[in-house]
């Protein structure tokens, strides 16, 4: 049984720092990302391999509060990133709109 207990311990600790150096190139995506899509996608991935990391720690430490708190976190940033899609699609049209005035106006 204890040896069990230790192969998970060492699962457990694998996936954590897995998943951080997953963040980290996505980090880097966010940063370096020639377009703007790219890096809210990077964004939204980041915000999801957090996720996935606070509910692997839950488990570790077996603080299972940390869960409530990892749910919060993920309903807040699927919030965040809906909202900053909004916000390009909006731009994105005025942007439109701005270099082509007679589509606005309805000319021909």
């Amino acid at each position: 049984m204890e040896q069990v207990q230790k192969a998970f311990e060492i699962l457990f600790i694998f996936c954590a720092i897995f998943l951080a150096v997953t963040i980290f190139f996505c980090l880097v995506r966010a940063i370096a990302g020639p377009r703007l899509t790219d890096r809210l996608v990077a964004i939204n991935i980041i915000s999801c391999k957090v996720v996935i990391l606070f509910a692997v720690l839950a488990v570790y430490f077996n603080e299972y509060y940390l869960l409530d708190i990892d749910i919060a976190y993920a309903l807040i940033s699927f919030l965040a990133i809906i909202i900053l899609y909004k916000q390009v699609k909006e731009s994105r049209q005025d942007k439109r709109e701005r270099e082509l005035p007679e589509l606005k106006e309805g000319g021909e």
